[in-house]
């Protein structure tokens, strides 16, 4: 019996596993569970799908095991919806329904030949089928998605405008305080023959200083909390087809299916470029220096007499 397999169970890229081939004979153990091993290697994937078939054998411990030969390998597609067709193994219907002991499936992932021809498929199907299926396409998913993650951009620019004026206030009120602690300091350094203009700059450095390492700290703790976000947002499991009845149809490719205990984990990589954290430690000098000057100012404008009267 043949099948077709996913890009990432042909090339797993995990270390101590092999890669898979066109005409190679691929055995799935533990059918039916979430995640299936492959090949011996005891490589398991969660999303490849549970119930998939060619000849039927079962080992000692209970667990049944089907062999099959691979006809062909998907190029990588990645996160489709409700389903990674990366990391899933496709059968014939008749195979599918063989396996698992039903005529019925519990839905078909239509794939369009462009994301041109998504509207004029899910009309097609509507007129065909009217009220007796539910559509949904990854496009109208994705247009919900963006309207809701635009709703949250407005709110994360406000945070982050808030943030940007916190800090401003707070550079400038601990370089005031730093101003008034150091009178006598700054009076001496007149009295020795400082410029105002050294003075001015010696404090603004100080704040460029604070706002560089605070943007350094910063973006290193952001990026660690957008890692841990997305890892803990990761493990959460979609569950496709529910149980044990029903079967996912491929149209367009191979007329393929797979098994409707189909797993998928959410796979998100957060947006990092050196160019955003550099562009964050650029407004983090900024905001020091201009949170800075005028607390230097006035320290440039102290007269060095009544600066050392002062205790």
């Amino acid at each position: 019996m043949s099948a077709v397999v996913g890009h990432s169970i042909a090339y797993p890229g995990i270390s101590g596993a092999t890669n898979v081939s066109v005409g190679q004979v691929l055995t799935l153990s533990n059918v039916g569970r979430s995640a299936f091993t492959f090949g011996g290697g005891g490589v398991a994937f969660g999303g490849g799908g549970g119930s998939f078939g060619g000849s039927t054998s079962s080992t000692s411990g209970g667990s049944t095991q089907r062999s099959f030969v691979v006809s062909g390998i998907y190029s990588s597609f990645g996160q489709g919806f409700g389903i990674n067709p990366d990391t899933s193994v496709f059968v014939p219907l008749s195979t599918g329904q063989l396996i698992l002991h039903s005529s019925s499936y519990s839905g078909l992932m239509v794939v369009a030949s462009s994301a041109s021809d998504v509207s004029n498929v899910i009309s097609e199907i509507d007129n065909v089928y009217g009220q007796t299926l539910r559509t949904t396409s990854v496009s109208s998913v994705l247009s919900s998605i963006q309207s809701i993650t635009s709703g949250t951009t407005t709110l994360l620019e406000a945070v982050a405008a808030t943030s940007v004026l916190v800090a401003f206030i707070g550079i400038m009120t601990t370089m005031l305080t730093s101003v008034i602690e150091r009178t006598k300091e700054i009076g001496i350094l007149k009295a020795l023959g400082t410029s105002s203009r050294g003075i001015l700059f010696t404090f603004i450095a100080e704040a460029l200083v604070v706002g560089l390492m605070g943007g350094i700290l910063g973006a290193l703790i952001g990026v660690g909390l957008s890692y841990l976000i997305i890892s803990l947002l990761s493990r959460s499991v979609l569950g496709i087809g529910g149980g044990g009845g029903g079967a996912f149809v491929g149209a367009g490719g191979r007329g393929t299916v797979s098994s409707a205990s189909t797993s998928a984990t959410l796979a998100i990589t957060p947006a990092i470029t050196p160019e955003i954290l550099g562009l964050a430690v650029a407004l983090a000098i900024a905001v020091g220096v201009v949170g800075g000057l005028l607390p230097a100012w006035r320290a440039s404008r102290m007269n060095p007499v009544e600066a050392l009267r002062r205790n």
